[in-house]
Order: C-alpha cells, then sequence, then structure tokens
C-alpha cells in the first residue's frame, strides 16, 4: 500500500510541478518511489527544489515536504543547504502557516484526489513565498 502511495506521490508531483518549474528554469533531474518514500528533484544551475516524502514506519506519522537549496541536493550537504518552504511560510505569514498546517501530512487512507490537492495547493505556495528563489534572487 505505501509503495502505491508513493508511487501516485511521485507521478503526481512530476504532474504538478515539472511545467510549473520549467517556467523558471529548473529541470527534473531525479524521480524515485519506493516503499520508504519518494522524492522528485529539480535543477537550475546551482539551485535545485526537492519534493520528497517518507512512508518509512519508523518516521510515522507520514509526511512528505517541499525544499529549496542551493549546491549539492544529496545528504549531507542538503541538510544545511536548502529550507523547506512550510519555514519559510511561517517566518512570513503565521497565519497562512496556521491554515495549512496539515498540509504535509499524509495520512494512512489518502486518495488520489487528496494528494493532487495537496500538490497543487504547495505549488501555488511555492509560486507565492518562495517566487524570489525561484527567479534567482537568493538573498
Amino acid at each position: 500500500m505505501m509503495e502505491q502511495t508513493a508511487a501516485i506521490f511521485a507521478r503526481l508531483t512530476e504532474a504538478t510541478f515539472d511545467a510549473f518549474l520549467g517556467r523558471y528554469g529548473f529541470g527534473r533531474i531525479r524521480s524515485q518511489a519506493d516503499q520508504a518514500g519518494f522524492g522528485v528533484t529539480y535543477r537550475n544551475g546551482q539551485r535545485y527544489v526537492h519534493i520528497g516524502g517518507t512512508l518509512h514506519p519508523h518516521d510515522y506519522p507520514y509526511y512528505y515536504y517541499l525544499k529549496l537549496g542551493e549546491g549539492a541536493e544529496t545528504f549531507p550537504e542538503s541538510d544545511w543547504n536548502a529550507v523547506a518552504l512550510w519555514r519559510i511560510i511561517r517566518h512570513v505569514s503565521p497565519a497562512e502557516y496556521q491554515r495549512h498546517a496539515r498540509l504535509y501530512d499524509i495520512p494512512a487512507a489518502i486518495t488520489e484526489a487528496e494528494i493532487a490537492a495537496k500538490l497543487h495547493t504547495n505549488r501555488d505556495l511555492c509560486a507565492f513565498y518562495a517566487a524570489d528563489f525561484l527567479n534567482g534572487d537568493l538573498d
């Protein structure tokens, strides 16, 4: 069941973010899904966007994330050269952060339609709160 959920997340992430991030010059460089989770990575020069999630039983409750980074997108560098979108939202608008507090949760019985809705909301939040990053402004 979790491997199927991971595959759906990866497929819908590609469908939701490929063209969107492509408008900013980002191209997909990696996509994977297995029983432990999923990850889709986009790159534009030194900048990257990574959308991933964990479905590993040790990480319960399950969640996904969108992070923005500069440099290597692989561990351990990605632990210090990236910031999660939710952190930016929380800093800029605590009210908006609270409104979307459950956005990154992956409930056990999540449907494909719910996954799609979460990813569309996340794309819209990314367009607004990460606009400077997407346009190359790293300040």
